[in-house]
């Protein structure tokens, strides 16, 4: 490794490690929220990378989120939206000990940069506008229009941060050629359904978002005479009818051009039933629903999360309540999964929906020239990977664009292996400084390819 490499690799895991020492926590509760560490990181930002600052025209919206403009030399060319968020989950308390650095201490160290927020999503925060001050230092002057949009509560549903930046630029009637946020990422080898190499997942849907109170009510009374049934043992009952009639699987796209893009990396004759999904639609989803992170690619996921019953311990609780949390599949809406539920469920308890929740994102073309762009790209920084679009089961920033554009992508330049997976919310989060090294090279071309000439950067 060349002293000028080393000497770059220190200076952007250094910046990383200073914005991961801000704690810019979204906690659900409201009253717990701080305005004071966005602000701080708002402040670092304009330290780290000064020509950006001076560069780019950046405004605050809805409090702390942050958007910044590139005008590009022709205003004729619709603009591209680069995006990440600022923050983060917290740390449960009883887990901080199980951390070997500190969780906010952003410390470099055996090769990594640690802390919470490292991957999810401060590194492509850091990586993008890295690439913008690399690429100004170099007097790179885009074609096209550049646009930054880092919201503040994309962790809580963005409802303050994405939404409301969005919302400007609609009502400024910018339309955006292309977005790109989070979501996907390149998995290691064996992976994704085995393949032999890795895989680069851009999503190019999402899956939608419900989520329901499920209750039953039944008579009360005293402990030591139970009735034969009660609410609890009727919610029960319901949820198991749950459980045994799950929404039926389909294979809708992007799916179908997911495993039509993997087979010609798996042998015969797994590669030849996925070079034809839908006609061979009842094996592939046989095989598919076997395991739970595939399953959720073919089906709209149930999740009991919450029960709750009772108050006393000698007491028969008169009600019982389960929330049930639903990532819902391309094709179907919010009001046909809330039917489906009330069908299975019967008359022996409700079922209401708690929040709005929202509808699956269209699905961006994988044929067309903005995904063409982002692979070509995705290639060159990874050789060895495959570049496939895929289905976002999570919920991102990004739904709140789509009205302003016809092709949006999620997808985040790092190579994530099988020890990195649990650390994202988990204990000991962090990212390899090769890996964020690759992560600003991405950021330095896809501009570069994008809104300048076409060639490489560098």
């Amino acid at each position: 490794m060349s002293k000028e490499a080393t000497a770059e690799e220190d200076v952007v895991a250094g910046h990383l490690g200073a914005v991961v020492r801000c704690p810019t926590v979204s906690f659900q509760d409201p009253s717990e929220r701080q305005l004071e560490p966005f602000l701080a990181l708002h402040e670092l930002l304009e330290e780290l990378f000064p020509r950006t600052h001076r560069t780019l025209n950046r405004e605050v919206v809805g409090g702390a989120s942050l958007l910044y403009h590139w005008p590009g030399r022709d205003r004729g060319i619709a603009p591209v939206l680069l995006m990440a968020h600022l923050d983060v989950v917290p740390v449960e308390p009883e887990t901080e000990r199980d951390w070997k650095y500190p969780p906010f201490g952003g410390l470099v160290a055996e090769g990594y940069v640690w802390g919470r927020g490292t991957l999810d999503t401060k590194s492509t925060l850091v990586g993008i506008l890295e690439a913008v001050e690399a690429l100004l230092a170099r007097g790179f002057e885009p074609r096209r229009s550049v646009y930054l949009a880092f919201g503040h509560d994309e962790e809580v549903g963005g409802k303050d941060g994405a939404r409301a930046i969005a919302e400007v630029l609609q009502a400024r009637g910018v339309r955006l050629a292309w977005v790109l946020d989070e979501g996907g990422a390149v998995l290691d080898r064996g992976l994704v359904m085995r393949v032999p190499v890795p895989v680069a997942l851009v999503g190019i849907a999402e899956k939608g978002y419900l989520t329901v109170e499920v209750a039953a009510h039944g008579p009360g009374g005293h402990a030591a005479t139970p009735p034969r049934r009660t609410a609890v043992t009727e919610l029960v009952r319901v949820l198991r009818r749950l459980e045994k009639r799950p929404l039926p699987a389909r294979i809708e796209e992007p799916v179908a051009s997911l495993l039509k893009a993997l087979a010609p990396a798996l042998p015969w004759p797994v590669g030849a039933i996925l070079s034809h999904p839908k006609a061979f639609s009842l094996l592939v989803q046989w095989v598919l629903l076997g395991n739970p992170n595939t399953a959720a690619l073919v089906r709209t996921t149930q999740a009991i999360t919450l029960l709750r019953a009772g108050n006393k311990e000698n007491v028969v609780a008169q009600s019982a309540k389960a929330t049930v949390n639903l990532r819902i599949l391309p094709g179907e809406t919010t009001d046909t999964v809330l039917a489906r539920l009330r069908q299975v469920v019967g008359p022996g308890a409700t079922v209401e929906p708690l929040g709005r929740g929202w509808n699956p994102s269209p699905v961006t073309d994988p044929r067309g020239p903005a995904f063409d762009t982002v692979r070509k790209v995705v290639q060159s920084i990874f050789p060895d990977s495959i570049v496939v679009p895929n289905l976002v089961s999570g919920a991102t920033d990004s739904r709140y664009y789509q009205p302003l554009s016809e092709a949006v992508f999620r997808f985040a330049p790092l190579v994530l292996g099988t020890g990195d997976l649990p650390r994202v919310h988990g204990t000991d989060e962090r990212v390899s400084v090769h890996n964020l090294v690759r992560c600003v090279r991405f950021y330095e071309k896809l501009i570069a390819v994008a809104c300048g000439t076409g060639g490489d950067p560098s």
